[in-house]
């Protein structure tokens, strides 16, 4: 994004921060105010779109919801101006939660559950409140709750941040679906069905309650898909500190139950039991939930959860004793049948597949060594039918192999390494391709084994059409992987350096980001290439046009100028890096090109002297066009190569630039 100094009447004071828009604190010239002031760039791309409706809906359900309830807070106006789409909405002096825990780490669990206690009776009426959206009457949920998007302003006034993702659904359905927000503060169910609903706000009140208290979050993991799964697997969080008051560790426990019907049916209910807390009542949780921390809970649950399923009929001592000898008839017959030295061959077999090997470590050769050992058994154990140890290994071998691929992904997706070539992508795809030829039902392994195949691919084709297959396996990847970062991640790469479509590789990096990915220097690189890409694609339109239409090479000009001062944005922090520094090169020397073009086209255009009547020559002549004219930099007519990564400039007939 380039550095505006001003939009429209608003004077931009500074950049608050970045997510799906640019995010300024300005002032309002007009009115003398200062408002937060929210920025998308209009673009073709169809995520640029889906944001865009996003907030204007949320602008939309925000203006009417300070019309009911003055602690939201006001949106002064919103719509397109200057190929942007703008909200202007009141600004809130104060510290989010989220800086306040920076700077304090924990919070006084009084202090922390008044907070929750606002934030409920705010979402009580945001999800009470019906909007008329599209002639239609919907119910509303924020669907972004999370310490960041809570503001204390002064006098410890709560205010609600950030409707830009807030969703209205009808009132003849329970639930949307939305897959905008932080996995973090996701319930399971969201997760699972990538559903909104106003249960999905409470789940978040109550990992912001424990974060607030705790100073960190209930689910932890090292990657998000491994969080996700956390989450889906409703285990009980982390227990919270000692110094946690029972009751409020009781309500804490309460809004993150494992069952739905088991948490606050709403923001009401759920505020009501923290204001019983703070009153030093007895909460409605302590008499439904005991201390969570207890192993002996857990144990003593499952006696209760297993009487309630189908009880055999207890055997008499004679039909049981009839069992164990049919029993150990069947074993000594099979040891009479199979040769002793068989069974032992057979089970030195097994030995590889027994040991915890970690695939990760080994070789690709190391796999399929045991992928051989592991078909051997399920040959040679056919005749043994359901007796045959092959089955038993099948799925510990399987998780061994996807967890190889794994850290090849993993090591990639945490990497700086902006060389596709430098990850094991072979060793990943073998594994993979194994795993799915032992469960393919497997979607995830699927989608997985798409991802690497697509980047083997693109190592070996970097170049269109044979490209173009990295696209189809990143798509399908995509489909598979639908809450995973990586996908994204390739389909990025493969927009830059390959289609140089800026608005598709913008659009993909943002998913990434939405799926819990942070951009570093290698992201910051490729998205200021991409972007110096389209600058040089709109300076080469401006020069080609310039005796023909000069209106249209001044508005190439524009745009060209416009990408340049966005990739220098992205490539100055991070200077000294790969190759940043021949692309900086690049800019000034485009630059420079740039301004000579702009000096031409605003010199007066010269009217042509009349050609003087002469006697047409008796014999046609063929007229010579003149030389079409070209603005170049005489200092530095070949722009410095970017690294072979890069594959050569190949225009996007279908990108609208």
């Amino acid at each position: 994004m380039m550095v505006r100094k001003r939009f429209d009447q608003y004077e931009i004071v500074r950049k608050l921060g970045r997510s799906m828009t640019d995010v300024y604190l300005a002032r309002d010239t007009e009115t003398d105010r200062r408002v937060v002031l929210k920025l998308v760039e209009q673009s073709g791309d169809q995520f640029t779109q889906i944001v865009i409706e996003a907030e204007r809906r949320g602008a939309e359900i925000q203006k009417q919801l300070h019309d009911a309830d003055p602690r939201i807070l006001e949106v002064y106006e919103f719509g397109e101006r200057n190929g942007c789409f703008f909200v202007a909405m009141e600004h809130c002096e104060g510290r989010s939660i989220a800086e306040i825990l920076e700077v304090e780490r924990r919070l006084d669990p009084q202090r922390a559950a008044r907070y929750a206690v606002e934030v409920l009776s705010q979402l009580d009426r945001l999800h009470s409140f019906v909007t008329d959206l599209d002639g239609r009457n919907r119910a509303v949920v924020h669907g972004d709750i999370k310490p960041s998007n809570i503001q204390i302003a002064a006098g410890d006034q709560v205010r609600l941040l950030d409707f830009g993702i807030a969703k209205a659904i009808t009132n003849t359905h329970h639930l949307t679906h939305h897959n905008l927000g932080s996995p973090t503060y996701c319930s399971p169910e969201r997760l699972e069905k990538a559903q909104v609903e106003p249960q999905a706000d409470l789940w978040a009140v109550g990992v912001s309650l424990y974060e607030m208290i705790a100073g960190s979050l209930p689910y932890q993991a090292a990657t998000t898909r491994k969080l996700e799964v956390l989450i889906e697997s409703r285990r009980p969080p982390r227990a919270l500190p000692a110094d946690c008051p029972g009751p409020l560790r009781a309500i804490i426990q309460k809004s993150l139950g494992a069952r739905v019907e088991r948490r606050y049916a709403s923001a009401a209910d759920f505020a009501d039991d923290l204001r019983t807390f703070l009153n030093g009542c007895p909460t409605r949780a302590e008499k439904e939930i005991p201390a969570w921390e207890s192993p002996e809970t857990v144990q003593q649950a499952r006696p209760a959860q297993q009487g309630r399923g189908f009880r055999f009929p207890s055997l008499s001592s004679n039909t049981t004793g009839a069992l164990r000898a049919l029993a150990a008839g069947v074993v000594i017959g099979l040891l009479l049948v199979i040769p002793m030295h068989y069974l032992l061959g057979f089970e030195r077999s097994m030995q590889p597949l027994r040991e915890s090997r970690d695939y990760s470590r080994l070789s690709a050769a190391d796999i399929a060594a045991d992928w051989n050992v592991y078909q051997k058994l399920k040959r040679d154990g056919v005749f043994l039918g359901r007796f045959s140890p092959a089955p038993g290994l099948a799925q510990a071998f399987r998780q061994r192999l996807i967890s190889a691929a794994d850290s090849v992904v993993e090591k990639y997706r945490n990497s700086s390494d902006p060389a596709l070539a430098n990850f094991e992508w072979s060793k990943a795809q073998l594994a993979l391709t194994h795993a799915v030829e032992i469960d393919g039902a497997d979607r995830e392994s699927r989608g997985k084994l798409a991802l690497c195949e697509g980047y083997l691919n693109l190592i070996r084709n970097p170049q269109l059409p044979k490209a173009e297959q990295s696209e189809t396996s990143f798509q399908v990847a995509a489909a598979d992987l639908p809450r995973s970062p990586d996908p994204h991640l390739a389909l990025a790469y493969l927009y830059t350096y390959v289609f140089h479509n800026a608005g598709k590789a913008m659009g993909e990096f943002a998913e990434a980001e939405r799926r819990g990915f942070e951009s570093g220097p290698r992201e910051f690189e490729q998205q200021g290439d991409a972007y110096l890409f389209r600058a040089e694609y709109e300076l080469r339109q401006a020069q080609r046009l310039v005796g023909s239409s000069r209106v249209e090479s001044s508005r190439w000009v524009r745009q060209t100028n416009n990408d340049l001062d966005r990739a220098r944005d992205l490539y100055e922090p991070i200077a000294g890096f790969s190759n940043v520094n021949v692309g900086i090169e690049r800019i000034y020397r485009d630059r420079g090109e740039a301004e000579q073009l702009a000096e031409a086209l605003a010199k007066p255009q010269r009217k042509p002297p009349a050609a003087a009547r002469t006697r047409p020559p008796s014999a046609p002549r063929r007229l010579q066009s003149p030389p079409q004219q070209k603005y170049t930099d005489p200092k530095n007519p070949q722009p410095p190569a970017l690294e072979s990564k890069n594959p050569p400039y190949v225009e996007d007939p279908a990108y609208d630039y």
